[in-house]
């Protein structure tokens, strides 16, 4: 009984291990390769992730960073917002993140 509990235990501590490197490769600091400025930070945020996503203003010179929060749906992180979906994928060939209308980068 002991050792079948000690497994199952041993098993569980695995699980949860694994369950924290899904959608890894995500996290960390990416940069628009057309804009060095616009500057996407994706982290952990409890079971899902958040992107902050620093842009330039327009007017002014500063910068504005917005938070989306997002979700790992079949090896795709994904936002939704008012005007749809947006997905964000890692190209294997390149390592770059893209959603398909923007590329970026990652920060070494």
């Amino acid at each position: 009984m002991k050792a079948l509990l000690g497994s199952a235990l041993v098993a569980m501590m695995l699980l949860a291990g694994c369950a924290r490197d899904v959608g890894e490769q995500y996290v960390g600091k990416w940069v628009n390769m057309k804009s060095e400025k616009n500057v996407l930070s994706i982290e952990h945020n409890g079971e899902s992730f958040i992107i902050r996503d620093t842009t330039p203003e327009l007017l002014g010179g500063g910068v504005k960073t917005r938070n989306h929060p997002a979700i790992l749906n079949k090896g795709v992180l994904q936002v939704s917002n008012a005007d749809g979906t947006v997905n964000y994928a890692i190209d294997q060939a390149t390592g770059h993140l893209s959603t398909g209308d923007t590329e970026y980068t990652r920060v070494k």
